[in-house]
């Protein structure tokens, strides 16, 4: 009779072959994953890569932290002149206001038009802030030989804007012309400015301005006439008036201008710097 073996398997095969399989699948993944674990030892070219793009890291860093202190100090110094600027505009107010644009809309004058299209909003907004109770008048003018040499919008308070500013907007360069002629620099700002000074001034206004937009002065034989209609108008000091003269693109009427505009008791800003319209016709109001 055959004597049994008593001796103990721990593992039987199943357990075996799971172990070898598990064991192969280690082996498997080891190898596969050796690529991505680089020597981490103490290669000196190692070390410098690592110590050069730390000391690259941390010189970014630096100016990343300059850059960004840079632009606190901008950000505060611009709200701390915006409230100087709030609180100067605070102090500045003006009594009830008319205002009548005299706009030059020859070939020349595009960019201005532009501008004032899209500033108008804003220029009644600001001056609305400054004075209780606005009105805006429009006088366009160009050449004497145009077939429509000029035309206006009279006077309307700012609540009425929508009429103001659909006048505006349909200003254009040489809207007058027709099959007329603007051969010669001077244009018809006489005619504009007797246009505005019988415009309709509303009674309650106590402040009322003529504002002249334009590149070019008036025909040489209607110079003195200018000054003179300037000065009638600025004569009458209750309620008080002024004409002011704003000049863009170039200088070359600059001598014309500042006469004009000192004929009115005005101001004479030069814009041919870059100022916007609106500014321009701020200051044409506010430094009086």
């Amino acid at each position: 009779m055959k004597i049994r073996s008593r001796e103990i398997n721990i593992f039987s095969m199943s357990a075996l072959d799971l172990f070898a399989s598990a064991l192969g699948a280690f082996m498997l993944l080891t190898i596969a994953a050796l690529p991505f674990f680089p020597n981490t030892g103490d290669s000196p070219e190692l070390v410098a890569e690592v110590a050069e793009a730390l000391e690259q890291a941390q010189q970014e860093l630096e100016q990343t932290q300059e850059e960004l202190s840079q632009t606190q100090s901008d950000l505060s110094q611009s709200q701390q002149e915006a409230g100087e600027l709030s609180s100067e505009l605070a102090r500045i107010r003006i009594p009830e206001l008319d205002i009548v644009i005299c706009l030059d809309v020859s070939g020349s004058m595009g960019e201005y038009i532009d501008q004032m299209k899209q500033q108008i909003a804003d220029l009644a907004t600001v001056l609305d802030r400054l004075s209780p109770s606005v009105g805006i008048g429009i006088v366009w003018y160009g050449d004497r030989l145009w077939d429509q040499p000029l035309n206006f919008q009279q006077i309307y308070p700012t609540t009425n804007f929508a009429q103001i500013e659909s006048f505006i907007n349909q200003l254009e360069a040489n809207m007058g012309l027709g099959g007329g002629s603007n051969d010669d620099n001077p244009e018809a700002l006489s005619a504009a400015l007797n246009q505005a000074v019988v415009m309709n001034w509303r009674p309650q206004s106590q402040r009322r301005y003529i504002i002249v937009v334009t590149d070019a002065p008036a025909y040489p034989e209607l110079l003195n006439t200018t000054f003179a209609t300037a000065q009638n108008f600025s004569a009458t000091t209750s309620p008080e008036h002024y004409l002011s003269t704003v000049m863009v693109g170039s200088d070359q009427a600059e001598e014309y201008l500042r006469r004009l505009a000192q004929s009115g008791q005005g101001e004479f800003i030069d814009s041919t710097s870059g100022q916007s319209m609106l500014a321009s016709i701020i200051m044409a109001i506010v430094t009086i």
